[in-house]
């Protein structure tokens, strides 16, 4: 794979750098004939085995060093046309989105959520606990198993979660537990700083 990535790395349509197109979606027809396309060794190792005969990428933003992008191929019919742009340009935002809160959430995940901090935070010992077990992967039906209470409970505790924390959905709720977690940990830690008395003679 290291020597095909060569290969297809010295040609533009394949090269997955980020300053392609100034990072909007770029197309086959953005650097070749369809005619002249149809004899590069990207075409003839990996496309035209598929029978893809055009494909449309995109630069995927993700906050750090890594590389990642997002295409669409077609087999047969039309070259891609503003409105495929336009459905990339809408993906690379999601999935950039998506991709920077995932990236994260790996950071914390090495972290338990605190049950105490999210008390602080503004939610009942309760619904602290049932986020903590969330943000630790659990499913609402392990939740329930795991604090003796009904689904049904899980969930409007969740609904309430929501409500409070703004988020939309498990994964952010937990991310803020997580993000609380740490900011609580950080706070506790400069407050329990050692004093240092430094004596003051006075002449």
């Amino acid at each position: 794979m290291t020597g095909l990535g060569q290969v297809m790395g010295r040609f533009k349509l394949f090269n997955w750098d980020p300053s392609v197109n100034r990072g909007r979606p770029f197309q086959r027809s953005d650097f070749y004939s369809e005619r002249d396309f149809r004899q590069t060794a990207p075409y003839c190792l990996t496309l035209k085995p598929l029978g893809v005969d055009n494909h449309c990428a995109v630069y995927v933003p993700a906050g750090n060093d890594e590389i990642s992008f997002f295409g669409i191929e077609r087999k047969g019919g039309p070259d891609f046309n503003e409105s495929d742009r336009a459905f990339l340009c809408f993906a690379q935002t999601l999935l950039g989105s998506a991709r920077r809160l995932a990236l994260e959430r790996d950071k914390l995940i090495s972290r338990k959520a605190n049950p105490a901090a999210l008390v602080r935070a503004g939610l009942t010992y309760r619904e602290a606990d049932v986020l903590t077990l969330l943000a630790d992967g659990l499913s609402n039906q392990e939740t329930a198993s795991s604090l003796t209470i009904s689904l049904e409970t899980v969930k409007e505790h969740i609904r309430n979660i929501f409500a409070k924390t703004g988020q939309r959905n498990r994964f952010a709720a937990s991310l803020w537990a997580l993000k609380v977690t740490e900011r609580d940990r950080t706070r506790s830690t400069i407050l329990h700083l050692p004093r240092v008395v430094v004596p003051v003679r006075f002449s």
